[in-house]
């Protein structure tokens, strides 16, 4: 039985050098003559070399180089084999998985994003709560912003599920989708108290186990909170913040339209 070297590269060690072994043995057993004659080869005579010497030789050598090389590569695909295990073991302890994170320098390039997949999704979930210092949300007003209310007004029409959480500052705009065709999948309700800067954010809906958050503006520049955005695809965060929504939801109130003067 072969006794792994100990250590952190001692079984990769240990693959090396019985390749190398293998591979010595080759050479050696190039010079038996019985095993040679058994084989059929035909004798080999060192003083005069014959088509008998050249196979075994070759043979021998050939030999030689693929024990040496197969202990090598074995060794690596062993170590990388060990690498990704690890990996695998310790990337569930992040407390966010990097892989499933992407940075946006601002709320602009956020919303073209989320824009631009709107068309794909098949449920949305949206916060527009702005802080009560804010007294009109036409301060945001731009072109990355009409992209993404033209993308609402999409989804909606074509009759996907859209829960819109938002301050009174949005509710005459709640109002108007609420009336658009197909908005009987629609649903909003207005907070009526008046807020500090509070994070917004966006959850996509594309399939079983599909979806995409999106978060970090915070919708009240006016009142000097304006930073970076941020998407994950992690389900323990997306539903963390699902649970957000639901809260949000239930404590908001049905849209009114204005009265008529």
């Amino acid at each position: 039985m072969v006794r792994w070297a100990k250590g952190e590269y001692g079984r990769s060690l240990t693959i090396i050098v019985i390749g190398l072994v293998f591979s010595i043995l080759c050479l050696v057993f190039g010079a038996f003559d019985p095993l040679f004659d058994w084989l059929g080869t035909g004798t080999c005579n060192a003083a005069q070399p014959t088509q008998a010497c050249q196979l075994r030789q070759g043979t021998s050598i050939g030999l030689s180089v693929f024990f040496a090389l197969a202990g090598f590569l074995i060794a690596v695909f062993d170590k990388l084999a060990e690498v990704s295990s690890k990996v695998e073991r310790h990337i569930g302890d992040l407390p966010l998985r990097v892989r499933n994170f992407r940075t946006f320098d601002n709320s602009n390039q956020a919303l073209t994003y989320i824009a631009g997949r709107l068309s794909l999704a098949s449920a949305v979930r949206n916060t527009r709560i702005v802080a009560h210092n804010l007294t009109s949300p036409e301060d945001f007003a731009g072109q990355e912003r009409d992209n993404y209310e033209d993308g609402v007004r999409k989804l909606i029409e074509r009759g996907a599920f859209v829960y819109d959480v938002v301050t009174k500052h949005w509710e005459s705009n709640a109002i108007k989708l609420a009336k658009l065709k197909n908005a009987k999948n629609y649903r909003c309700r207005v907070l009526r108290q008046d807020l500090p800067p509070c994070l917004n954010f966006t959850i996509l809906s594309f399939g079983p186990g599909d979806r995409e958050l999106i978060f970090g503006w915070a919708l009240s520049a006016a009142a000097g909170f304006e930073r970076q955005c941020f998407l994950t695809t992690d389900d323990h965060v997306i539903d963390f913040f699902v649970k957000w929504h639901e809260d949000l939801y239930t404590h908001g109130t049905n849209p009114e339209p204005a009265p008529t003067p």
